[in-house]
């Protein structure tokens, strides 16, 4: 029985996702618009049919920071559409425990449980590394 109950909501996740996916290629098409290179225009032209990667890769030069944004959290989605495909999604990147389901709530791309996301942030706040 639980397991059918996760596999639900990774599929909730997973919609959830794919429905940001799609709204994120949404406003790199508006972003896009405004950018006056024919490169990008090409891009833009074939936007729907290319994966993430082709599109991060024919955008890496542009340096719009809306633009930008949108890339980072695009392979941010991505990651997570490709991790419900194979079996790895909503466990933590660092301890490989469940993530809550809450911080997934907060935000489907979540890769870290709440305790590594605090180790994580105290590291970069105090610019220190771990050594494990």
């Amino acid at each position: 029985m639980a397991t059918k109950q996760l596999m639900a909501k990774i599929e909730r996740f997973k919609k959830t996702l794919e429905s940001e996916r799609q709204l994120l290629i949404a406003d790199l098409a508006m972003a896009l618009h405004a950018v006056d290179s024919t490169e990008v225009q090409r891009v833009l032209q074939k936007l729907k049919t290319l994966s993430c990667d082709e599109i991060v890769d024919a955008l890496a030069d542009e340096e719009s920071q809306e633009v930008n944004r949108i890339l980072n959290r695009l392979r941010a989605v991505d990651a997570s559409l490709a991790q419900t495909e194979l079996g790895l999604y909503g466990f933590c990147a660092d301890c490989e425990k469940s993530i809550e389901t809450d911080m997934l709530q907060r935000d489907a791309t979540t890769q870290r449980c709440y305790a590594c996301d605090q180790i994580h942030k105290h590291v970069i706040k105090n610019n220190k590394r771990i050594l494990l």
